[in-house]
Order: structure tokens, then C-alpha cells, then sequence
């Protein structure tokens, strides 16, 4: 009996903390709606910022890609849409064009030879390939900063498929390319993306739909100003100090002069027999050369997109020293390299200018055997404003 007693006690007891009066449960989900009630608020506050901040950028994030941007892309862009107006001439391609285009020599050229005053501008850019060229040219030309004529310096390694590293696949220019693309170029970018240390679709979509996080660098910068301290020390540069170097000291038309060593330093014996030594990283790029990729695919798209905004263009091959030829593996790999670039021009309608040999270059004109120092670009600048630029727009 107490047995049984003890159990209908203990039952009702749990019965009794169980059934909690109706009351009580409808204070207590009161009391938790009214703290979710600010907890919500405050999230939709919040959200709402993120939304305001993020379409606030995006109409001009262009400042913030500027800062975000390690590889001097958008840096590059910025010196030829800040000359006032579009500029008349457009020098485009990779570290030839930064050496070799003195634009302030072509315009002095125009303006007192010809009685043709001209605003020209360089846009060469370090190991830039072909693909990379038409992405730059593209934002410029959707930037509202067409040129009335573009000279693209032709690069034979953007031909090499057997190169160490083939253009189709070199992660600094497919870094860069991602970085200049858009949202509509998302397809044409499909085989990239994923690959090559480029981001994944679903990554390069967000960085382009929310400044917030694909400007997260350039943000950065802004906050720290010129702080160098604790956070704001880290090292967001994407190229090593010298080229970083070399783009510091272009002028205000994006013109690198180098002087101060040249090939003439060189003793004529050590180069003809030391060459492969003394440059060898010239030979990656031009091994066991085969022609082939999609690099002139985007040369033959820059070409429709410029003839469709009535831009004129020249293909350009900017001299080389004699002893360049020698890092070919067979003697008529120069002259196969040079045909198929006029194959090109004449398939395309554009004029195509080989100035590989041209006659009047020493080696004082050479930094090393296909780059030009600062003597070297102002007589190649004077023969583009004559044989170029002249014609094309007078």
C-alpha cells in the first residue's frame, strides 16, 4: 500500500511539473518572441547596410580594383584614362611595348614633323599574352577611352605550344585576365576558371556581384592608408620587386626607359658564346617551337572589336639584336614565325609592320637580346609615328 501511495505521488508530481498552467507557456513564448523581435531587427539593419555599401561600390568600384589589384593591370589602365580624353594612339602587348613605345617621342614626332598633334599612350604590360591584351583593350574600349588607332607588339611566345609554360595556361596573365573580365565574359572564361590558380565559377561570379568581397583587397588598402602596422603590414603585391620597380618608373604615358646597361657591355666574343648562359630564360619561351594554342584566337577578336568601334590597327614586330635568332632551334623558325604573323594581318585586314631586323640598331639600342633601352625606343618610336602612325591618321 505505501509502495503503491509513493508511486501515485511521484506520478503526480511529474504530472503537476509536465502540465505547466497555459498561462505561464504563453508568457514564456512571448518572452522569447520580443528578444528575437531587436535580434531580427538588427540582422535586417545590417543586411540592408550590406546591400547599400555593396551597390554603392559597385557603381564605381573601379578605385577599389585599382587597389585590389597586385599584378598593375588596372594600375596600367589608369595612367592612359587619365590623360584628360582618349588617347589617339593605343600601345598595347608585353614588356616589348613598355621598353620599346616612347608615346611622348611618337606625339613630338606627329606634332612637329607633320604639323599633327597626337595623344598616345603605353599600355605594355610584364609577360602579357595576347588574351590578356584583348581583355585590357576590351575594358578600356567599354571604359569610353577608345583609341583612333591601336599598334599591338607581336610576342612569338604567345605561338608556342611547346613553351615551359604555354600562354593558354600562364597563371599571371590568366589572374589578370580574370581580374579584367566581367560577368558577360564568364563563358568565354569557362575553361579557365577553376584551373590555373583561377578562381571557380561560382568565386569569379561573387567577385564580380559583390564588390565587398571581390574588392576585399582594395578595401583593405583604403582602411590602412600608409599604416604599415600589425594588419596593415601585410605585403599584397603580386609581382616581385623589380618588375613592381620597373612599372614605378614609367612616365606619365606609361613609358619604361632603361639605360645604363645594355648589350654593349657585353664583350661580342662572351655573347656569341655565352648567350644561352648569360639569357637563358629567353629559351623556355621559344623551345622545340611549334605554332599552335588559342592566343591568336583573342588577337583576332581584339581586331573585330576595335574595327567594330572604327579603330585602326597595326601588328608590330619591335626590333630584336641579331644574336636573338640564336636561341631558335632550327635557323628558319624566325622567318616561319614572321610569315604566319603576316598570314594573319592579310587574313584579317590589318597591316602588319616587321621590324625585327630593321637596320640602325646597336647594341647600346638592346637591354638584353629582344628588349630595347631608352636609345633604342626613341628611334623606334620616330619610325612608328612615321611609318604608323602617320599614314594611319593623317
Amino acid at each position: 500500500m505505501m509502495l503503491e501511495q509513493r508511486e501515485r505521488e511521484e506520478t503526480g508530481e511529474q504530472a503537476g511539473k509536465v502540465a505547466e498552467p497555459p498561462s505561464v507557456m504563453a508568457s514564456a513564448k512571448s518572452a522569447v518572441r520580443k528578444r528575437a523581435r531587436p535580434l531580427m531587427r538588427a540582422s535586417l539593419i545590417v543586411l540592408a547596410l550590406l546591400v547599400l555599401i555593396n551597390v554603392a561600390l559597385q557603381i564605381n568600384r573601379r578605385p577599389f580594383d585599382i587597389q585590389s589589384d597586385g599584378f598593375w593591370a588596372y594600375k596600367r589602365l589608369a595612367t592612359c584614362e587619365s590623360l584628360g580624353r582618349a588617347p589617339d594612339v593605343l600601345f598595347l602587348g608585353s614588356s616589348r611595348t613598355l621598353y620599346s613605345a616612347d608615346a611622348h617621342q611618337a606625339d613630338n614626332v606627329m606634332a612637329q614633323q607633320f604639323d599633327h598633334p597626337t595623344l598616345s599612350c603605353n599600355l605594355g604590360r610584364m609577360g602579357a599574352s595576347i588574351e590578356n591584351d584583348y581583355y585590357i583593350f576590351k575594358r578600356m574600349v567599354e571604359d569610353g577611352y577608345a583609341p583612333k588607332l591601336l599598334i599591338e607588339n607581336l610576342w612569338e611566345n604567345n605561338l608556342n605550344v611547346n613553351a615551359d609554360i604555354p600562354m593558354d595556361i600562364q597563371g599571371t596573365n590568366i589572374s589578370q585576365i580574370v581580374r579584367l573580365a566581367d560577368i558577360s565574359d564568364a563563358p568565354a572564361l569557362s575553361a579557365h576558371l577553376g584551373h590555373y590558380s583561377a578562381p571557380s565559377m561560382a568565386d569569379f561570379l561573387a567577385q564580380k556581384a559583390i564588390p565587398l568581397y571581390g574588392d576585399r583587397v582594395g578595401i583593405y588598402h583604403v582602411i590602412c592608408g600608409s599604416s604599415h602596422l600589425g594588419p596593415c603590414g601585410v605585403n599584397t603585391d603580386e609581382w616581385d620587386p623589380e618588375t613592381i620597380k620597373m612599372y614605378n618608373q614609367s612616365d606619365d604615358r606609361g613609358w619604361t626607359a632603361v639605360s645604363g646597361y645594355s648589350l654593349a657591355n657585353v664583350p661580342p666574343d662572351k655573347l656569341q658564346n655565352d648567350y644561352m648562359q648569360l639569357y637563358g630564360a629567353i629559351y623556355k619561351g621559344i623551345q622545340h617551337f611549334q605554332i599552335g594554342g588559342h592566343q591568336t584566337d583573342y588577337l583576332a577578336k581584339m581586331v573585330a572589336l576595335a574595327k567594330a568601334h572604327g579603330i585602326k590597327v597595326a601588328l608590330v614586330v619591335s626590333p630584336v639584336a641579331p644574336i636573338y635568332l640564336k636561341f631558335f632551334d632550327a635557323p628558319n623558325e624566325w622567318s616561319v614565325i614572321m610569315n604566319y604573323w603576316q598570314s594573319f594581318a592579310q587574313q584579317h585586314g590589318v597591316a602588319f609592320y616587321d621590324e625585327s631586323l630593321a637596320p640602325g640598331y646597336v647594341p647600346a639600342d638592346f637591354q638584353d637580346p629582344h628588349h630595347l633601352t631608352a636609345s633604342g625606343a626613341v628611334k623606334f618610336s620616330t619610325w612608328m609615328a612615321h611609318a604608323i602612325i602617320a599614314p594611319a591618321l593623317t
